[in-house]
């Protein structure tokens, strides 16, 4: 079974506890302390027209979801799924809703991160590390080097992550990876963070000569 959508998962909790969408918003206005949200607000939210990042924390609350559930949910629609399959079956037909979606599990990753720690990601990041990497080597046309660009960036986060647990093996080795694939990509803000996480990863290991052969590399062009 496919796991639930955002929409999806808002009104089964809502409906559960026999919640009107009205009685939702003035929960939800009781939390906050805005009245700003309205029922038809929450009904574009179950629709799937808007997804409501500022109140996810207390939908979280009122709703007793937990946050990090929330936001993987509020990541992809069900189009968004689907394209991505049909991309990874067809890497010649990539379009450039397909790359952004990728960016936006990506995006979700990191959220998830400030919510749960790194060590709670790594594994899942890994994984998804390992699927946008293969599509990306297999990916041809006009979409091929922003779907590089997004896994350079998926790589460069999973070597922070490595780097957050104290990998620090692991850690270089996925970092300067990162930089060759942003290269690549000619994504240089990406080779230059990937290059400054190897720089906080010599930090730790007290190898401040590092520090400073990192920091005086010429930058990406």
């Amino acid at each position: 079974m496919a796991p639930e959508t955002f929409p999806q998962m808002l009104k089964r909790h809502r409906t559960v506890r026999g919640w009107s969408q009205q009685r939702l918003t003035d929960v939800l206005c009781a939390e906050s302390g805005r009245p700003t949200v309205t029922r038809q607000e929450v009904y574009r939210w179950e629709s799937g027209r808007r997804v409501p990042r500022f109140w996810l924390p207390y939908l979280a609350s009122v709703l007793d979801i937990p946050r990090e559930e929330l936001e993987r949910a509020t990541v992809l629609n069900e189009d968004d799924r689907d394209r991505i399959a049909r991309s990874v079956a067809a890497p010649s037909r990539i379009d450039a809703r397909t790359v952004e979606a990728l960016a936006e599990v990506l995006a979700a990753q990191r959220r998830l991160e400030d919510a749960v720690g790194p060590a709670a990601i790594l594994p899942a990041a890994r994984a998804q590390l390992d699927t946008v990497s293969g599509f990306a080597r297999e990916a041809r046309g006009p979409r091929h080097k922003s779907l590089l660009a997004v896994a350079a960036e998926w790589t460069q986060y999973t070597g922070w992550l490595l780097a957050a647990v104290r990998r620090d093996k692991e850690a270089v080795t996925m970092l300067g990876r990162a930089e060759e694939m942003a290269d690549e990509a000619e994504a240089p803000t990406v080779g230059a963070v990937a290059v400054s996480f190897r720089g906080y990863v010599a930090r730790q290991q007290g190898r401040f000569m590092g520090v400073v052969c990192l920091a005086s590399c010429p930058a990406h062009s």
